[in-house]
């Protein structure tokens, strides 16, 4: 079993490629609608990522390699579209929507919710002296992951 400061860990270096794709994207369209809700979408992840480095005992990142050995496939799809973005100058509205709508989807089966769950479930079985607040965060990332799917679905729609 995954110890919980990994999967912290691994957690916030998600949130971390999360937010640099979605500050990446932010800068190739050109609706400045669609920007400014890639940009919350992209400054929130970095809180997350900000907020969960927090609570893990290292305070640094792991390396990519380390995270893909038991969560490949997140890492790997979030890489590779970061990688797609940075061979475009733009990127057209029709690009831009399917490509938020296979995100969409990516996040709602193994994303950073995934990672959040895991972390609850863990956290909460522990006799931590910062559960409590390590839950309450967790709480509030959730909201916040919610609203990120209402601003994808709403830049899908337009």
């Amino acid at each position: 079993m995954e110890s919980l400061d990994r999967i912290v860990m691994c957690s916030a270096l998600l949130e971390k490629l999360a937010s640099d794709f979605y500050i990446e994207l932010s800068k190739k369209v050109t609706d400045n609608k669609i920007k400014a809700k890639l940009l919350y979408i992209g400054y929130d992840s970095y809180k997350h990522y900000q907020l969960l480095i927090n609570f893990t005992i290292h305070k640094q990142l792991p390396s990519l390699d380390d995270c893909r050995d038991s969560f490949g496939y997140v890492f790997n799809k979030l890489v590779s579209s970061l990688d797609m973005l940075s061979s475009k100058d733009r990127i057209s509205d029709d690009e831009l929507r399917v490509l938020i709508s296979s995100l969409k989807s990516f996040e709602n089966l193994v994303g950073e919710e995934l990672f959040h769950k895991m972390i609850f479930v863990m956290a909460s079985k522990l006799d931590l002296k910062e559960k409590d607040e390590l839950l309450t965060l967790l709480e509030l990332l959730a909201r916040d992951e919610e609203k990120h799917e209402e601003l994808l679905k709403s830049i899908t729609t337009t």
